[in-house]
C-alpha cells in the first residue's frame, strides 16, 4: 500500500485530469525485514494523467515520476 493522495478535476464533460502524489509504499515484510529492499520505502512519487474524449473515440496520456529515496 501507499500513503499519498490523488486529485481529479473535469474542466468539460470530455476533458479529466487526475494527479497523484506517493510518500511512502509499506512492503508486506514490514520494517523487520533481514533484506533492505523487502522494508518499507521512502518514494517521492508524482503520477500524472489527462484524457479527452470525442464520441467513442479517447485519447489519454500518462507521466510516472518516482523517485525511491532509500536507494
Amino acid at each position: 500500500t501507499f500513503d499519498g493522495f490523488t486529485a481529479s478535476w473535469s474542466p468539460a464533460p470530455s476533458v479529466s485530469l487526475r494527479y497523484g502524489w506517493l510518500d511512502r509504499v509499506h512492503r508486506v515484510n514490514s520494517d523487520r525485514a533481514i533484506e533492505p529492499a523487502a522494508r518499507e520505502r521512502r518514494l517521492d512519487g508524482h503520477t500524472f494523467n489527462a484524457a479527452w474524449t470525442q464520441g467513442p473515440h479517447r485519447v489519454s496520456g500518462y507521466v510516472h515520476a518516482i523517485a525511491d529515496e532509500d536507494m
